[in-house]
């Protein structure tokens, strides 16, 4: 979904066809630490957060949000194999999520990947309103 522009800030530009967006899910990847209990915690709870606007929003806008946490793929205790695995499941992302709650080799890894593939690099405390505008 290449029409979708967001300045630093987080927050929506323009764009170019609304109408799109309302017909298909945007894909939510969340990105941050997940090498202790709280950082998984922080993920877990951003999910719900992420779900919980989605629901106030109701049909306006469609979303789907990949937690790699709750990947069947992510069954790995090789760093190199999760990373794989949640490299498989970024790709298809329209919007990163960045939890900045680490600056891991995985998080370093994502952001990079994201960059390249034109997905949008979104911090968590600005994605309620980027869905918001997403939704107008």
């Amino acid at each position: 979904m290449e029409n979708i522009d967001i300045n630093n800030n987080g927050t929506i530009e323009s764009i170019k066809n609304k109408k799109e967006y309302k017909r298909n899910s945007i894909k939510i990847y969340l990105s941050g630490a997940s090498n202790n209990k709280k950082a998984e915690d922080e993920i877990n709870n951003a999910e719900k957060e992420i779900r919980r606007i989605i629901n106030i929003l109701q049909d306006s806008v469609q979303c789907e949000v990949i937690n790699p946490l709750k990947s069947n793929i992510n069954k790995s205790t090789k760093w190199k194999d999760t990373i794989k695995n949640n490299i498989k499941l970024l790709v298809d992302a329209d919007i990163l999520v960045d939890m900045d709650n680490d600056n891991s080799k995985s998080s370093m890894l994502e952001k990079i990947i994201a960059t390249s593939l034109d997905i949008k690099i979104i911090p968590f405390n600005m994605i309620g309103k980027t869905l918001y505008e997403l939704s107008e």
